[in-house]
């Protein structure tokens, strides 16, 4: 998890060091944000690739030549 080192200080009320490139995931914790990204990129080996949007999903699968949209 990306974002642990950036919770781990700010539950531990230390401040979190400007060179952390990943946020907190407090505000999820909390219920102060519901999303601290608007889109999430995923990839799977280099069999598929996904972008993730509240509202949208695209998934891409090369080796199948498919691409997959869901909203």
């Amino acid at each position: 998890m990306q974002g642990l080192f950036a919770t781990t200080c700010e539950m531990a009320g230390v401040p979190v060091p400007e060179s952390v490139g990943f946020p907190s995931i407090v505000p999820l914790i909390t219920g102060a944000k519901k999303a601290l990204h608007p889109a999430l990129y995923a990839a799977f080996l280099d069999r598929q690739r996904a972008i993730r949007t509240e509202r949208w999903k695209l998934i891409l699968t090369p080796a199948a030549k498919q691409v997959q949209l869901f909203g």
